[in-house]
């Protein structure tokens, strides 16, 4: 499940028993607080919470989104609900307008994997696959990267795709007769190399045939959109479906709230 996704189910169980309050409604200038009322075990009454609390914030070109799960401040347009009102999430325009706030993504080690595994499985009946035409290659990858690897962060993760190699072999070819041998590992290429010197006299130095390594990979976007970031998008949208309802019912509240904790 991407980050995506996996927001997409929570946000609606993280505000199931969110409640609205308008604090200012003047044209642009806006200020809506969503807060949680939830029934206390104890007194039997609803009480509000301050957990996933967030304020909607707007004014000409601009809205801020603040609560308990982050702060963003967006700029675009001069109405942002109705920049932000209807259709779907849509993160990857959305971070675009992001003028600050915290981080949009984080590096995501399931997108590594899911991008690796891409790249050497990905194939047709045209166009066979990597690992097929590398035998023992997805081993490999599972051994150097996914094992040895240390793939818990960005770094570590490009440094095991630049360190990895798989099929390398040796060959060497004496300068001074027709003796040549390829295909071999580098232990078994300078043992030749060392027997044709005693057998024939003749100094043979082997060299390194590449194997498969990983190319154009320094471009992968290792990132997915980070949690915070995905729930004030939620956030932004629920809460204005939230608002445009109550104006369409008439029941507008305002009263003088004070900031969760």
């Amino acid at each position: 499940m991407n980050a995506e996704t996996d927001m997409a189910e929570r946000f609606p169980k993280d505000v199931a028993e969110h409640q609205m309050t308008v604090l200012r409604d003047d044209g642009l200038y806006r200020h809506v607080r969503f807060l949680r009322t939830a029934v206390n075990p104890e007194t039997g009454k609803r009480e509000k919470s301050s957990f996933y609390w967030f304020d909607l914030i707007t004014w000409p070109g601009c809205l801020a989104v603040n609560g308990d799960c982050g702060s963003f401040l967006f700029s675009r347009t001069d109405d942002m609900f109705e920049f932000f009102r209807g259709g779907r999430i849509n993160p990857g325009c959305w971070a675009e307008k992001v003028r600050a706030g915290g981080r949009v993504k984080e590096y995501s080690e399931d997108r590594f994997r899911e991008l690796v595994a891409d790249y050497i499985n990905s194939g047709d009946e045209e166009f066979p696959s990597l690992a097929q035409e590398w035998p023992g290659l997805a081993g490999a990858v599972e051994k150097q990267i996914f094992t040895d690897g240390e793939i818990w962060h960005e770094h570590g993760a490009r440094a095991a795709l630049t360190e990895f190699s798989h099929g390398v072999t040796f060959k060497g070819k004496c300068p001074s007769c027709d003796a040549a041998v390829e295909g071999l590992t580098e232990a078994d290429a300078y043992s030749w190399a060392s027997q044709h010197r005693v057998m024939a006299g003749h100094a043979v130095y082997p060299s390194r045939v590449v194997g498969f390594e990983f190319t154009d990979v320094w471009e992968w976007d290792l990132g997915d959109w980070e949690w915070q970031f995905l729930w004030c998008c939620h956030a932004i949208q629920w809460g204005i479906g939230q608002y445009d309802g109550e104006r369409g019912s008439g029941r507008r509240p305002v009263e003088t709230v004070e900031l969760p904790a």
